[in-house]
């Protein structure tokens, strides 16, 4: 049973109900969930790659932790606290504290430089970028002295 893929959702979602727990701490923001374990398990690593999800072992903490938005929506998605109302709850509330997708360092350069065929002011690679002003004349700054972008604007001033 547990060498078929099809049943890998369930496996997880039961590994979760029984010793799984959701972490949001406020004061330095980490928001993690853990499945613990005694000892490392290949069969919930086979699990976790299998769906795609990004994991860490704490041998201290004697527990899996997923972290990342990215991740622990993949893990939302496939319902793995679907078994334990309570810990579903706190995983929907955990979630819905998330204000914006974080961007991996330089990424922001490469959407813009796709965004820009035709030209556009500092404001609207904000909007493109979904981030301030100042974050998008950084990353416009930067693809400047790239020699990628010849000039922006921000507001009257032509960089």
């Amino acid at each position: 049973m547990c060498k078929s893929q099809v049943n890998s959702r369930g496996i997880l979602q039961g590994f979760f109900a029984g010793e799984g727990n959701v972490k949001d701490l406020a004061s330095p923001h980490s928001r993690t969930l853990r499945i613990a374990q005694g000892r490392r398990l290949a069969l919930l690593e086979l699990m976790l790659h299998h769906f795609g999800v990004r994991f860490r072992y704490e041998v201290r903490g004697r527990s899996y932790c997923v972290s990342g938005r990215a991740d622990l929506e993949k893990l939302f998605g496939l319902g793995i606290s679907r078994l334990h109302s309570k810990k579903h709850s706190k995983l929907i509330a955990m979630l819905s504290t998330y204000k914006q997708y974080h961007h991996a360092r330089y990424s922001t350069d490469s959407i813009i430089l796709n965004a820009l065929p035709t030209p556009k002011t500092a404001r609207e690679v904000a909007a493109i970028i979904e981030r301030t002003n100042a974050r998008a004349s950084q990353a416009l700054c930067r693809l400047r002295h790239r020699r990628q972008v010849e000039t922006y604007r921000v507001r009257s001033t032509n960089y």
